[in-house]
């Protein structure tokens, strides 16, 4: 049985570890560009500030199942 380990994510062949590094970058862009500006869009409709949409909108997005 196969047991994951970091030594055997690092020996993983070289596609494989590039593709993982553009899904990371991908998320990355993702959040970048489409998550936080409509946090903050729901923000400014709920008239929250920004230490309590920071706490809760933070919170929410972590829980959520995708």
């Amino acid at each position: 049985m196969f047991q994951w380990s970091l030594r055997s994510f690092v020996h993983l062949p070289p596609n494989i570890t590039r593709q993982v590094f553009i899904l990371f970058v991908a998320l990355a862009v993702l959040c970048d560009e489409w998550l936080v500006p409509h946090l903050g869009g729901l923000q400014r409709s709920f008239r929250m500030s920004d230490d309590l949409a920071g706490v809760t909108l933070m919170a929410f997005g972590g829980a959520v199942s995708v």
